[in-house]
């Protein structure tokens, strides 16, 4: 293949190139903006992105029965000090604590401060406080859909 060049394509202008490449990366820039604002971010309700809460139950956004369980696993060096699902505090005795994977559940029923979940978007807020030095506080929320 011969690398010279035909004398009627001039070759293109540098300016082109520098204006082309700018272009593209301000266009991969502008999409990638757009898409977190789409997704939303960390601060977002319902989304929980503590690192002190290793999952939670029922998952953030998705679609239960109204009898499910809510709760959640702590990394070990943390503790549930209450727990609000909607508007109604669960009393500590109502929440069982599994210590051996540090997780903490509560089961709607007969007798309990909630027979089942309301219908439509529940949201649990939990406040949780870290057992080993320094003490800290935190407070954390996720919604779902109890159908």
């Amino acid at each position: 293949m011969d690398d010279t060049r035909d004398p009627d394509i001039p070759p293109l202008p540098r300016r082109w190139v520098t204006w082309a490449v700018g272009g593209g990366l301000g266009l991969l820039a502008l999409a990638a903006v757009i898409a977190l604002a789409v997704q939303g971010g960390p601060d977002d309700e319902g989304v929980v992105v503590d690192d002190a809460i290793q999952a939670v139950v029922p998952q953030p956004d998705t679609q239960v029965p109204r009898q499910s369980r809510v709760g959640l696993r702590l990394a070990s060096a943390w503790s549930l000090d209450q727990m609000t699902i909607g508007a109604r505090v669960v009393p500590p005795d109502q929440v069982e604590h599994r210590e051996s994977l540090n997780e903490w559940f509560f089961e709607p029923g007969p007798d309990k401060a909630l027979q089942r979940l309301d219908a439509g978007v529940v949201c649990v807020t939990v406040e949780i406080s870290r057992v080993l030095d320094p003490p800290e506080s935190r407070t954390n929320r996720w919604c779902f859909n109890a159908v």
